[in-house]
């Protein structure tokens, strides 16, 4: 009886370290949702993809709206800013895909918020979400759900340091 018990909870234990995270895809009332993947950095070593143009910030300004980078035709959108006293957004309104990804690692001096928002017509822009990368980490944040036609664009909140690029999943 003990032997049984044992291995019992021998299989117990197993499965609850062996669980992983399921993300469903489907949402019924097309609303945008996200998840968020936070990986702690032991280096600064990592890939995005190959042949990625860098891209600077635009400054202290959201991006107009003939500028465009459709993640769909002109892939990964790499980018980098380092700002003291200023918020900082995106080159480019992103377009073109209905799932996109935002990487972001800071590079100093503590954390970086991000905030991503959506273009409206005559009306103003709609922040669709917040949130904060720790120093020492790399954030994924997916969105799922994106209108493929919708203008999208990043404002990091200053003081930020930080690399990082954007991509269809």
């Amino acid at each position: 009886m003990k032997k049984n018990l044992r291995f019992l909870c021998f299989v117990v234990i197993i499965s609850l370290f062996s669980i992983t995270p399921v993300f469903a895809s489907e949402n019924d009332n097309n609303e945008i949702y996200s998840e968020t993947v936070v990986l702690q950095n032991d280096s600064q070593d990592y890939v995005f993809g190959s042949d990625l143009g860098t891209i600077g910030l635009k400054g202290t300004s959201a991006p107009g709206w003939s500028n465009v980078w459709n993640l769909g035709t002109d892939g990964t959108y790499t980018l980098s800013g380092a700002s003291s006293y200023h918020d900082l957004y995106s080159n480019y309104n992103f377009r073109g895909t209905n799932n996109m990804v935002v990487v972001v690692t800071p590079t100093k001096v503590g954390n970086v918020t991000v905030k991503l928002y959506t273009k409206i017509a005559l009306a103003s822009d709609q922040l669709l979400e917040t949130w904060t990368v720790p120093l020492g980490s790399t954030v994924y944040k997916f969105f799922n759900n994106l209108s493929t036609t919708g203008y999208y664009y990043l404002k990091f909140t200053a003081p930020c340091y930080f690399t990082g690029s954007v991509y269809s999943q």
